[in-house]
């Protein structure tokens, strides 16, 4: 798996778990998210949680990973769309 690939499909989603990319790539090497994230194209957030750097300048990303993460949440759905 290249970092481009990769990159292409899940930049959008802005913060993935490992079972997206997995529902995405069922073969994929979770070492490759390891040397990414030493490497500074991604960032580890939590057990299983990651995030592209880009991202982290973006107004209310903070909310919006909370959301993500620790689903239910108070934060609508609706507001990130």
């Amino acid at each position: 798996m290249n970092w481009i690939k990769f990159k292409n499909k899940m930049f959008d989603l802005g913060c993935f778990s490992i079972h997206q990319v997995y529902a995405w790539q069922p073969g994929f090497d979770r070492n490759n998210l390891v040397r990414w994230t030493k490497k500074g194209y991604l960032v580890h957030l939590r057990r299983g949680w990651y995030a592209f750097p880009e991202y982290k300048d973006k107004p209310d990303f903070a909310e919006y990973i909370a959301g993500k993460i620790y689903s239910p949440s108070y934060i609508p759905a609706a507001q990130w769309i």
